[in-house]
């Protein structure tokens, strides 16, 4: 029973010293505790939300002062031919999103530089299954949008963690 304890304790200690964490999980500064989303709307937003708050942070603040605001621009949901087969018909599709975006501070001023997060991905098709062609196409799209918001966040995490004052927000 000991020599189980000691092995659950040091393969513990080996997971944390080599960076691994659980699927989903995000650094993100001690400052960075509250932050207003603006422009996203479906998928992304619902996403963004719900990755947020997993992390411990306040996406729904109130008043009008002491948060991080994230504001989205138009985001791009393409899908376009990547690969044509032998018979000349699709045999793969190339699905891209992106979206710019900025963070700006508590005093609302700028931290870094807009940038545009962006994600592409490329799926066989088959003619002779179109359901399951397009069933994983959906899948895809919707994996595409978990990524799309933990890249967001991570990189907002490290605007944070750059800026120069370092404020702190509610």
């Amino acid at each position: 029973m000991r020599l189980l304890r000691y092995t659950v304790v040091a393969i513990s200690l080996l997971l944390a010293a080599c960076g691994w964490h659980l699927k989903g999980a995000i650094d993100v500064p001690d400052n960075f505790t509250a932050l207003k989303i603006q422009g996203a709307s479906g998928a992304l937003e619902d996403e963004l939300h719900a990755q947020l708050a997993a992390n411990g942070i306040n996406t729904r603040p109130e008043g009008n002062s002491g948060f991080y605001t994230l504001a989205l621009g138009r985001e791009i949901n393409e899908r376009r031919t990547a690969a044509l087969g032998a018979d000349a018909v699709v045999a793969e599709y190339e699905y891209l999103k992106a979206i710019q975006f900025e963070l700006r501070d508590p005093d609302n001023r700028l931290i870094g530089k807009p940038t545009t997060a962006e994600i592409a991905r490329a799926v066989s098709y088959n003619a002779n299954s179109v359901l399951s062609s397009t069933g994983e196409g959906t899948l895809v799209q919707t994996e595409m949008t978990r990524e799309l918001a933990s890249q967001i966040i991570r990189r907002l995490s490290f605007m944070i963690e750059q800026s120069p004052d370092g404020q702190a927000a509610r």
